[in-house]
């Protein structure tokens, strides 16, 4: 998986991770990677989910709401 920038977030599709430079959702049952959203130079840092989309800041504290 390699490091993440904020603690895991349970989603309804599984356990997302934020990486620097991606968004990882795991399986929890097995850990196994369902999807991955490469955002290079993003420099994550931290995200929050809610029923309207997830949120995501940038390094240089810009917030992109993904849906």
């Amino acid at each position: 998986v390699g490091p993440v920038a904020w603690a895991p977030v349970t989603t309804a599709g599984g356990v997302l991770l934020v990486q620097r430079d991606a968004l990882l959702l795991l399986d929890p049952a097995t850990g196994a990677e369902v999807a991955k959203r490469p955002m290079r130079d993003a420099g994550l840092r931290s995200a929050a989910v809610t029923s309207g989309g997830t949120y995501v800041v940038s390094g240089d504290q810009v917030l992109i709401a993904l849906r």
